[in-house]
């Protein structure tokens, strides 16, 4: 089992076998922008991997096009198609936060 620690967040998530960032996230409670609903479309709902990087497999079909036309740099992978096999420490560029009244 993986562990995701979301530095900004202060929030580590335990993720289950073959769970995602996103997934993990959004169960855990942390408001984890996803505009697509986690379909790999959109990037909102991305992370920067900060340590541990070998341990996030090779981008899928779906992250692979998408980061090749956003220009995204290898230590920026979607949260949603990306299943870590091992500790790593993340953050979150984009926030999603209630608004209120």
């Amino acid at each position: 089992m993986a562990k995701v620690e979301l530095v900004k967040d202060q929030v580590t998530l335990n993720l289950k076998e073959g769970q995602s960032i996103l997934d993990a996230s959004l169960e855990a409670g942390v408001g984890h922008m996803h505009a697509c609903g986690g379909e790999g479309f959109c990037s909102t709902c991305r992370v920067y991997v900060e340590e541990d990087l070998e341990n996030i497999p090779e981008r899928n079909e779906k992250e692979a096009k998408l980061a090749q036309k956003l220009g995204l740099i290898p230590e920026v992978r979607l949260a949603c198609q990306t299943i870590p096999n091992g500790d790593i420490k993340a953050r979150r560029p984009i926030w999603h936060r209630k608004v209120c009244c």
